[in-house]
């Protein structure tokens, strides 16, 4: 299944679970009512900024959107992993973790093109912490203040208000996000 496909799909049923009309999940989320109505009927692609609005709204984790919807097991193969590309900025994500394992903890490995840079904007309060470990290139992360990781370097945050990934190289920039849920309601 394309990944467009699955996103709309998946989208819609957590909307349905929630029992929120369009105007509903518009109004926790920030995203416009006719944009998520195009997601949902596969006529738009969403961006890494609208995934994260919608996702915090809807209080799950972007591989909820993007991952299996059936346990699959304990082991992600490199090959089944779901890999996702924002039509904006041309970063990729890729969800490393095995799905539907029940675990509070999730990997997900990101390349962002040389001199890329996402932004995302979380209103809504999120149950999850952070660790950003850069692998390669040199990324600048932005939250109020900014951190400049080298290879190797890790940063624990949690995620809120106005919040960047930036490549600051020609070269593609990969890093890793290892997010912790909370395990309280």
């Amino acid at each position: 299944m394309e990944i467009d496909a699955h996103i709309a799909i998946q989208l819609k049923a957590l909307r349905g679970q929630r029992g929120w009309t369009l105007e509903q999940l518009a109004q926790a989320s920030g995203v416009s009512r006719a944009m998520i109505s195009r997601i949902e009927r596969q006529e738009a692609s969403a961006t890494a900024a609208l995934l994260s609005r919608l996702c915090a709204a809807l209080d799950v984790p972007l591989s909820t959107l993007l991952g299996a919807s059936q346990p699959t097991g304990m082991v992600a193969r490199k090959t089944e992993r779901p890999r996702w590309k924002d039509p904006a900025t041309g970063f990729i994500r890729e969800v490393v973790t095995p799905p539907m394992t029940g675990s509070a903890v999730e990997i997900v490995e990101v390349e962002l093109p040389p001199l890329a840079r996402v932004n995302y904007r979380l209103d809504a309060p999120v149950r999850y912490s952070q660790h950003v470990i850069a692998l390669t290139g040199g990324l600048r992360v932005r939250q109020g203040a900014s951190h400049d990781l080298q290879s190797g370097d890790t940063l624990f945050m949690t995620p809120e208000g106005e919040t960047s990934f930036e490549n600051m190289r020609n070269q593609p920039c990969r890093y890793l996000v290892v997010m912790e849920r909370s395990r309280t309601p």
